[in-house]
């Protein structure tokens, strides 16, 4: 199994948003999940958004354990397998920093669902969004205030980040979400996040 390396940003969070809209070497990466009964967490759909905001790919595949009725609201038998899409995805990110909005567990459940296929996910370097829009939001909190760790769905709330409904995948939708909240962050040096409702 191959290591996925979640660095930490190093920068302040508005620096470097603003730094990644000077950079193409990048990408957003979402998972939408589904759990089995009595088994682990794995990924049935990727999505994938360019540095220009653009998805460049976008798939729901077969759970590994599809043997359990009705799952998802697509009809199983129709959905293409891990290991069939595998090779495109592999390109789309090739040589490419993946930007996850929750890094740490996006990168864990891809390399599980590869292991549970018998593959293995190369090495790639993430940044986890959250993380560091959380630590700069917890720049601005009083003194001695508990951090905490919103979801996307909260951090669009506040922003008034659109979320597409019926429009393709959950991950697809995580996705453009997390985009928009990198360019958010790079339109001013003093982002001020509203307080939590």
């Amino acid at each position: 199994m191959m290591t996925q390396y979640i660095m930490p940003t190093r920068q302040a969070y508005s620096r470097w948003c603003r730094t990644l809209q000077w950079h193409n070497d990048w990408v957003v990466l979402a998972t939408e999940d589904i759990v089995i009964t009595g088994q682990r967490a794995e990924a049935i759909a990727v999505a994938v958004v360019d540095h220009q905001g653009e998805v460049i790919f976008e798939r729901m595949f077969r759970p590994y354990s599809s043997n359990q009725g009705r799952l998802l609201d697509d009809d199983i038998d129709d959905l293409l397998t891990f290991a069939q899409i595998w090779s495109d995805l592999n390109d789309v990110l090739l040589n490419k920093t993946i930007i996850s909005y929750g890094a740490l567990y996006n990168s864990q459940l891809l390399t599980r669902t590869a292991a549970l296929r018998d593959m293995t996910m190369p090495e790639h370097i993430w940044h986890c969004a959250m993380v560091a829009y959380t630590e700069y939001q917890a720049e601005f909190s009083p003194q001695g205030s508990p951090c905490q760790w919103p979801s996307l769905i909260q951090v669009c709330q506040r922003h008034h980040i659109p979320r597409p409904s019926g429009q393709g995948t959950r991950a697809r939708a995580d996705a453009c979400a997390t985009w928009q909240l990198l360019r958010i962050g790079a339109r001013s040096p003093d982002i001020r996040f509203p307080k939590p409702m």
